[in-house]
């Protein structure tokens, strides 16, 4: 985990969230800014958001772009959160 400031965030998934927010958006031929705000990605880094519900409390998510990105970016969140649980689980 990764300070800024004084929230802690995860680095990992923070550069996993940035690489697909790239790639997403060289797809589409647009702004990066226009998938999400680096800003939304550290928060979702921090927060975590599992859930449509979740990812809409996040700073900069409108409903249009939870309807068009969020169901990929849970997939992200979540599939390093089960990573996450698996490598603690072999550390034990």
């Amino acid at each position: 985990m990764q300070s800024l400031g004084c929230k802690l965030y995860d680095e990992i998934l923070f550069q996993k969230l940035l690489q697909f927010r790239s790639e997403v958006a060289n797809m589409l031929n647009v702004p990066e800014h226009m998938i999400f705000q680096k800003k939304s990605l550290l928060d979702m880094s921090q927060v975590m958001p599992t859930d449509y519900n979740s990812l809409r409390r996040i700073w900069g998510v409108s409903n249009w772009v939870v309807k068009k990105y969020g169901s990929a970016f849970l997939t992200i969140i979540k599939e390093h959160i089960e990573s996450k649980h698996s490598q603690e689980e072999l550390k034990k």
